[in-house]
């Protein structure tokens, strides 16, 4: 198990100082652009609870007026960042757990991945830079 745990304790560095850098946080953008971002948006504008027109001050934040639409985008911001963090927990939990997939474990996966869905993967990234 010692190669496995070389291997993630290396990525966990290449990541922090792609973070750092801000190289990582461009690929990430990069990569997760072609999912469906804000899900959460749609469903509310569909459901009538909130104007489709007023939606997209919320939805962007450079078209924000108001303080509640920017409120609101930053609410959405954590929550797409907690889903990329249960993502990123779970698999280190699956990774670190030495051949025993626990249960709990893959429900947190499809939960940040769910979680990542509605709210958008790429939500928060921007604020990273």
């Amino acid at each position: 198990m010692a190669k496995p745990r070389m291997i993630l304790g290396t990525l966990y560095i290449v990541f922090a100082f792609g973070i750092l850098l801000d190289w990582f946080t461009y690929f990430l953008l990069a990569v997760l652009n072609p999912l469906p971002d804000r899900l959460i948006f749609n469903y509310l504008s569909l459901s009538g609870i909130i104007d489709p027109f007023a939606s997209n001050n919320i939805s962007d934040i450079s078209k924000a007026v108001y303080p509640y639409e920017k409120t609101l985008y930053y609410g959405v911001a954590i929550v797409s960042f907690m889903g990329i963090l249960t993502i990123t927990i779970s698999l280190w939990q699956i990774i670190n757990k030495e051949g025993t997939i626990t249960k709990k474990s893959i429900i947190n996966l499809i939960t940040g991945i769910v979680t990542g869905l509605i709210a958008g993967f790429t939500t928060c990234l921007p604020l990273f830079l």
